[in-house]
């Protein structure tokens, strides 16, 4: 063990995080957060934890991350490039948050990732960063059409997120109106409410709402429409 008090304090956490109770490194967590100087030293320990096993430590390990803030960013763009789909994918939702310095691009790349909880962490994370709207869109509409409906209801989330969409974001959320999964319609009726309505895509909800099964996806449609009307 290191003598420095810094690194005593960082072993002691260290420490914690490999107690069998998960309460235990629980604490170890926000030791690493609360007490440890380096933030960049604790936020690699933080990203290793996104690897724990338990219920609670790495949404812990996540929140951790966030609270680190910039002093964080290194080691969570180094976790993107992770062979572990837990890392890339924690490092992604805690990347998912105005950032002061562009990582949209590093955060895309892993948009054709094989493993489903990677995709989805990228698509919540795209809607809710900094960075060009056009690289984000386009990898968020690419999403949309996962294979995937956890991917695809994220996916149109962002879209109705981003500060402005294209034609074919606005296609993607069109389109989404007719998924085969009810979550994905609602999330497309909802991020709808953030575009500006034409007569091609108000007769396409009307319609949508005429052959809608499910009064859940209904109700959201209907909201939409009525937000709509006074624009028209």
């Amino acid at each position: 063990m290191s003598d420095a008090p810094g690194d005593r304090i960082l072993d002691a956490a260290r420490a914690l995080l490999r107690a069998p109770e998960e309460t235990t490194r629980l604490r170890g967590i926000h030791a690493l957060r609360d007490d440890v100087a380096d933030h960049g030293v604790a936020a690699r320990a933080l990203v290793d934890a996104l690897l724990d096993t338990g219920s609670y430590v790495p949404h812990a390990a996540r929140a951790a991350l966030q609270d680190l803030g910039v002093d964080a960013l290194p080691a969570l763009l180094d976790g993107l490039r992770s062979d572990e789909s837990a890392v890339r994918a924690g490092c992604a939702w805690s990347l998912a948050r105005e950032q002061p310095r562009d990582v949209s691009t590093a955060i895309a790349m892993l948009a054709c990732d094989t493993e489903m909880s990677v995709r989805e962490a990228v698509a919540g994370a795209l809607g809710r960063i900094g960075g060009p709207t056009a690289e984000r869109e386009s990898a968020l509409v690419r999403l949309a059409a996962d294979a995937e409906p956890r991917v695809r209801t994220q996916a149109v989330q962002s879209l109705g997120l981003l500060p402005e969409r294209s034609d074919a974001g606005r296609q993607a959320l069109s389109d989404a109106l007719e998924d085969s999964r009810p979550a994905v319609r609602i999330a497309a009726a909802e991020a709808l409410a953030a575009v500006a309505p034409s007569a091609v895509l108000i007769a396409h909800v009307e319609r949508a709402l005429e052959e809608e099964p499910s009064e859940h996806v209904a109700m959201p449609l209907r909201a939409l429409l009525e937000r709509w009307r006074p624009a028209t």
